[in-house]
């Protein structure tokens, strides 16, 4: 268990180096009537070290004191050894992730964000907005190695830096004369099976007003402190068939996690689900 949260804690500074969400000023929604969703570029799903490294998992801080000196020179073999297999460990997470998503793709392309932006459409619909997902998946700026990686810092940082981002966009140009129009852009951080088998995932989303390119708003929600119990082993139940189990948990997560950043952005009443 100790080990299990020094690696989630780990794992949220890694996809948590976010700025504080920007809540929307009231006169920016009060002409709001319809919103064109677009699903930003997921990562790899991450899996969990223990699928694809024997070196696993490595000692902890109580470990390594209570042996003294020679312990800390086992955790320094620990890490030499680590770092060493890293280039392999890559190889064999990144296989792992794509037979995951071999699965996912049994009954056609399945793509995490496609997904939340489809639960978007449906709960802003059900509030009474015109919303429209966009016949496409927009390309997260900046990255430039899209491979599978243990720290996976070459997707993780150009979608902090996506995020944190609120310089005016020219991408909606030609949706400018609408001025009940807003775009709101969709996106995950974390997508990750942690080391028991949990489903760890945090949302992110972006408001524009397409008029001037501003980013008006922007939220995110995360699961990290109620993580979906999607148990997997190997690659297990949870995965079978068309990984029916797996898309179930996502979408319950995802419904969850959607709904939480509307209500940041004053897209929805709070308590509406």
């Amino acid at each position: 268990m100790k080990r299990l949260c020094a690696l989630l804690s780990l794992m949220l500074f890694w996809g948590g180096c976010v700025k504080p969400g920007i809540a929307p000023q009231e006169e920016q929604l009060t002409s709001l009537e319809g919103v064109r969703i677009v699903a930003m570029e997921p990562p790899p799903l991450g899996v969990p070290p223990v699928f694809h490294t024997t070196n696993w998992p490595p000692p902890s801080p109580v470990e390594v004191l209570a042996v003294g000196p020679i312990g800390l020179i086992f955790f320094l073999v620990y890490i030499h050894d680590f770092l060493n297999e890293l280039p392999e460990i890559s190889e064999q997470g990144g296989e792992i992730s794509q037979s995951f998503q071999d699965m996912l793709d049994q009954r056609g392309f399945w793509v995490p964000t496609i997904v939340l932006a489809n639960e978007v459409q449906k709960q802003l619909t059900e509030q009474g907005f015109m919303a429209t997902v966009a016949p496409y998946v927009k390309p997260i700026p900046g990255v430039e190695e899209r491979t599978y990686t243990v720290f996976m810092e070459n997707w993780l940082a150009p979608i902090r830096a996506w995020y944190n981002d609120y310089t005016p966009l020219a991408d909606y140009v030609d949706l400018s004369s609408d001025q009940s129009l807003k775009i709101l852009e969709v996106g995950v951080i974390n997508y990750e099976i942690m080391s028991d088998g949990g489903l760890l995932l945090q949302v992110a989303m972006k408001l524009i007003d397409p008029s001037n390119g501003h980013v008006i708003g922007r939220a995110r929600a995360s699961n990290a402190l109620n993580i979906t119990p999607t148990k997997i082993t190997s690659l297990g139940p949870a995965f079978s068939g068309d990984a029916s189990s797996f898309k179930e948990a996502f979408q319950r997560t995802g419904q969850d996690m959607t709904n939480k950043c509307l209500i940041k952005l004053g897209l929805l009443n709070a308590g509406h689900e």
